[in-house]
């Protein structure tokens, strides 16, 4: 009775160890390169597919200019989510796979203040620029970076013939990060930035949108690095994004699932 209790004992413990051994052995590792208006998304999805998959993901957040930078000067890297047109200019350069980009979600652009401050109105044209106007501080990613948010809010603020009149009050930041530690600091009044990014930042809160007719949507797309060596764990990952469950996270970051 007990020789046969040992046997089956060793039994299913030798399967254990024969499922740990196969998991272990088909782990991979890959690497991920993302842009910062999905830091708070991926901080959740990553996690998730980790466990569900046995695979390591070391993830590399900036803008999509620096990452398309070191991408182009050859750093190694599995899956890359950045905007259409940087991973067209690096399919053009044999760094990504064509044929792989999968749409994964879209960021538009909002105003935060800090919590507790009177709320402007910031629904038409009109009175979005009042209530630039009227702040004592803007802050916005400094468009030299290359950030898409700081980019477009820098031409914007052009196009509204508003440079001489907001420049002494304007703070340029080095990306969210930086336009964050702007408001716990008291420099910035109101923040332009992505919708995504202003809003796990502490202390701050989001009014709105920007108003329809200057909205500007960025796109992410995510495809493969051409020299992976973690195919099956690549497409793995970018299917984790573009499924159901990554949508719902996307929302409720302030991103749209899709593109």
């Amino acid at each position: 009775m007990r020789a046969d209790l040992f046997s089956k004992t060793l039994l299913v413990c030798g399967t254990l160890l024969a499922a740990l051994w196969v998991q272990t052995a088909g782990a991979a590792e890959i690497r991920v390169y993302a842009s910062i208006a999905l830091r708070s998304s991926l901080a959740e999805i990553v996690p998730a597919y980790e466990r569900s998959s046995g695979n390591k993901v070391h993830l590399e957040i900036a803008t999509v200019a620096a990452l398309k930078k070191r991408i182009e000067e050859g750093e190694a890297f599995d899956v890359a989510v950045l905007t259409p047109s940087a991973l067209t200019d690096l399919a053009k350069a044999g760094k990504v796979r064509e044929g792989s980009n999968a749409a994964v979600a879209r960021s538009g652009l909002g105003v935060g203040i800090r919590k507790g401050a009177a709320k402007p109105d910031i629904s038409t044209v009109s009175a979005f620029k009042d209530a630039l106007l009227s702040a004592k501080s803007i802050g916005y990613t400094d468009p030299a970076l290359g950030g898409a948010s700081g980019v477009y809010t820098g031409n914007m603020i052009q196009d509204l013939k508003m440079v001489d009149e907001l420049k002494s009050k304007t703070v340029l930041t080095k990306g969210s990060p930086g336009l964050a530690e702007a408001f716990l600091k008291g420099e910035v009044e109101l923040g332009l930035t992505q919708i995504s990014e202003l809003l796990p930042m502490k202390g701050v809160e989001v009014i709105g949108p920007f108003p329809a007719d200057l909205q500007h949507y960025t796109v992410f797309s995510g495809a493969l690095a051409a020299a992976t060596k973690a195919k099956d764990a690549s497409d793995a990952f970018l299917k984790a994004l573009t499924s159901p469950e990554a949508a719902a996270i996307f929302k409720a970051k302030g991103l749209e699932p899709g593109a």
